[in-house]
């Protein structure tokens, strides 16, 4: 059995692609391809591979973005009150 890569600072899963993430994972992206992510965005549709974002209060799916990305998921949610 594999034992899954845990990132330590964000408290999730490295995933190696958009199809290992499950609803509510995390995929950031580098437009430029140059090290530096750009922007964060979740995953609200599985099936459909539509993802929430912030910067322009909407939906995109997964074919609109541009550039080199990763994929993490979540250990847990927190719930804030």
């Amino acid at each position: 059995m594999l034992k899954k890569e845990e990132d330590k600072k964000t408290k999730s899963f490295i995933v190696s692609s958009v199809n290992s993430l499950n609803g509510g994972g995390i995929m950031q992206i580098d437009f430029d391809t140059d090290g530096d992510y750009d922007h964060t965005v979740i995953l609200v549709d599985k099936g459909a591979l539509k993802f929430a974002q912030h910067s322009s209060n909407g939906y995109r799916y997964f074919s609109g973005y541009i550039g080199s990305k990763r994929y993490f998921n979540p250990s847990y949610f927190r719930e804030i009150l």
